[in-house]
């Protein structure tokens, strides 16, 4: 039975959203420029396979755009309106996956606002394909997380996260960076357990099954097949870069560079306030983060694992 106190929670969630969508979305966003006009003109004007990734590109999946136009083409209605629309279901899918991780209100209040309405800094977030990508990535780590705990359906949610792991890399290829980082950590718990069962999973028995391993493989190397295929079937013209990965000398100045702008930022230099502001406020988060998630009264140990998992990918991103 919901209290009281549950129903002004979802009014709240559900305000955030409404006013994330009419502020963030394509229909409504004030800086509307030519990355948000791409989205519409494909929901718009899709063709598959040729349009599988953006035009003239061999990456940014879009799968966004693929749904929009298959209700504006069924109903007729605005291309701009139904790619918003799209765009916030996708956020919403991917913010309400993330409710599994976290237990207390106070906390998914907390991811809502995160979610919907990050620091100004990185406002672009939500509003190009990097949120989609990272809403994909929740549902499939959503999936895996009940694969775990449903042992009567386990490959059935296995294949569920597979499937949203492949969407996840085919919308960006970012996205291969968290799949890569959770396929290290898991297998790492898996053959270091924890002799206290916390941040553990079940052990190397759930993977000895010859179906899982079979399943495991076979996705694996559908999913290779599929990128490799879409990034040949692309009508790729011009690439942000052709370089080599950085040199030494380039990776020096480029982190000399970092430590120059986050020591102004410590020090509230005046051109740098906001900056500052920013700085402080992530890291007085991160420390009540952490002193939350190592209370040794937590039980659930999927929960632990991948509240571990966030937070090594977190460390990682830096």
């Amino acid at each position: 039975m919901y209290k009281t106190s549950d129903l002004f929670f979802y009014i709240g969630i559900t305000g955030v959203i409404l006013f994330s969508f009419f502020s963030f979305s394509y229909a409504y966003y004030p800086f509307f420029n030519s990355d948000s006009a791409l989205s519409v003109l494909m929901a718009y004007h899709y063709h598959l396979p040729e349009d599988i990734y953006c035009w003239g590109q061999n990456r940014g999946g879009t799968f966004e755009m693929m749904i929009a136009h298959f209700f504006i083409s069924l109903f007729h209605s605005s291309p701009v309106i139904t790619a918003s629309i799209i765009h916030y279901l996708i956020l919403i899918a991917g913010f309400f996956a993330g409710f599994h991780f976290i237990r207390k209100s106070f906390y998914r209040f907390a991811l809502a606002v995160l979610w919907f309405f990050p620091s100004g800094f990185f406002i672009e977030i939500i509003i190009y394909q990097f949120s989609v990508q990272f809403s994909l990535f929740m549902i499939a780590i959503f999936f895996l997380s009940k694969s775990f705990s449903v042992s009567a359906k386990k490959n059935f949610f296995l294949s569920l996260s597979f499937l949203f792991m492949i969407l996840n890399v085919w919308v960006l290829d970012l996205g291969i960076i968290p799949t890569t980082f959770l396929f290290l950590f898991l297998s790492t718990t898996i053959l270091v357990k924890n002799n206290k069962g916390r941040a553990t999973l079940q052990g190397i028995k759930y993977f000895s099954s010859k179906p899982t391993l079979f399943l495991s493989a076979l996705w694996i190397v559908s999913g290779a097949a599929f990128i490799y295929w879409a990034k040949h079937l692309t009508n790729y013209t011009i690439g942000y870069s052709e370089t080599s990965p950085n040199n030494p000398s380039e990776i020096y100045f480029s982190l000399l560079s970092i430590s120059k702008s986050f020591s102004e930022a410590f020090l509230f230099h005046r051109k740098f306030f906001s900056d500052s502001m920013l700085v402080y406020s992530v890291a007085i988060f991160f420390v009540f983060y952490l002193f939350y998630f190592i209370k040794p009264k937590q039980t659930y140990s999927l929960v632990i694992f991948f509240r571990s998992f966030f937070s090594g990918n977190l460390c990682s991103g830096f």
